[in-house]
């Protein structure tokens, strides 16, 4: 059973903690995305086998 000052804590900041996770989920999938671009495009990844 949830008690009302813990609701009311809840309807309170609810938005803000899930922008602050939306944020932090944003951050990781841009590093991610940075280091799997990086990744694929080294050359040691191409077809030809070119170095």
């Amino acid at each position: 059973m949830i008690d009302p000052i813990e609701a009311r804590m809840w309807s309170d900041n609810h938005a803000a903690f899930s922008n602050q996770v939306e944020q932090a989920a944003r951050g990781f999938w841009r590093k991610y995305a940075a280091a799997h671009a990086h990744i694929y495009r080294a050359p040691w990844r191409s077809r030809t086998g070119a170095r």
